[in-house]
């Protein structure tokens, strides 16, 4: 052989790597690229343009009103308690369950209506806000039955259950790796 071939296949694993290094390159930079844009634009979504004007406070109001909180704070609060009493609420959760599931097919009912009004030529609009106005209605009736829940759930707990409660409530939710 000669030196010039032994060169060759010296450097013959150097592309490969220098592929693969590009490659993860490229994946680090796009993670990062994704989490600034992502934090960017939550803070568009919650209505604020101008990050610098989005003070702490309303960042945990803001996270504190997002959906389903209540509920992860009741199921992190319940899989700290016993057993005996992680029964007692879990039975007051299925009572108030059945309710709350009847309430939501009825919403998924007038999300049907609904659809069923926009997608006919031509577009009449009395039968569009008849069906919005039982959308609502419907909404509201199962936002209500959320809250009857939520109620109950709270008024049963003893002291120390709900100041445990208020603690996970709390906690900073606006990132997911928090919850």
């Amino acid at each position: 052989m000669t030196e010039n071939t032994r060169q060759k296949k010296r450097r013959g694993w150097l592309l490969p790597l220098l592929l693969v290094s590009l490659a993860f390159n490229f994946l680090v930079v796009g993670a990062v690229g994704a989490m600034i844009a992502r934090h960017y634009l939550d803070r568009k979504i919650w209505g604020v343009d101008d990050p610098r004007k989005m003070d702490a406070r309303w960042k945990r109001h803001a996270a504190l009103g997002r959906p389903g909180r209540m509920l992860r704070a009741s199921r992190k609060l319940l899989r700290e308690l016993p057993e005996e009493r992680r029964k007692e609420l879990s039975a007051l959760v299925r009572k108030h369950g059945r309710a709350i599931r009847e309430a939501y097919v009825k919403v998924g009912e007038a999300r049907a209506r609904l659809a069923a009004v926009i997608a006919t030529e031509p577009f009449d609009e009395g039968a569009y806000a008849e069906a919005m106005k039982e959308l609502r209605q419907a909404d509201a009736a199962a936002r209500m039955k959320v809250l009857d829940l939520a109620d109950a759930f709270l008024r049963a707990l003893t002291p120390e259950e709900r100041r445990r409660y208020a603690e996970i409530l709390r906690r900073n939710s606006y990132r997911r790796w928090h919850r």
